[in-house]
């Protein structure tokens, strides 16, 4: 009896802990979808469609390389802050942060940590830079840099 007792109760508890998990689940994806109907209808409401440098880094999504609405999470590795849209994005970067914490400047070619990077918004897509001056660059003529690195 004591055994079929002991048996029921490790049942109710592996149900509860599987519940608790489904719900967890639910509330990151309800999170998720609230993230996305808070973001304006196009990202380049954000940006504005001629572009502009953006001095908050915390409104890129450091994974996707775009610009959302409002400030993203924060994650801190060697030191340094990278900014993604939603949880998915954030377990991604931790699961492969080396290959997602740099980019490549669109004028130059040059390797550049994101983090430190300075960035151009340009319909809705994040573009960072090895310095200022390459910034520069690219804002007199975005269309240039992006049709050639689509190329």
């Amino acid at each position: 009896m004591e055994r079929i007792r002991r048996t029921k109760s490790q049942a109710k508890k592996a149900s509860m802990k599987k519940r608790a998990a489904i719900i967890g689940v639910a509330l990151l994806l309800l999170g998720g979808f609230a993230l996305l109907l808070t973001r304006p209808a196009s990202t380049e409401d954000v940006a504005g469609r001629s572009g502009a440098r953006l001095s908050d880094p915390t409104r890129v999504c450091m994974l996707q390389d775009n610009v959302q609405a409002q400030a993203g999470l924060e994650y801190e590795y060697q030191g340094k802050k990278y900014y993604l849209c939603c949880g998915g994005c954030l377990a991604a970067f931790k699961a492969n942060a080396e290959q997602y914490r740099t980019g490549v400047d669109p004028v130059t070619s040059a390797k550049v940590d994101k983090a430190l990077a300075p960035i151009y918004a340009y319909r809705g897509h994040a573009y960072f830079f090895a310095s200022e001056e390459s910034l520069a660059m690219f804002a007199q003529d975005p269309q240039r840099y992006v049709r050639a690195s689509v190329h």
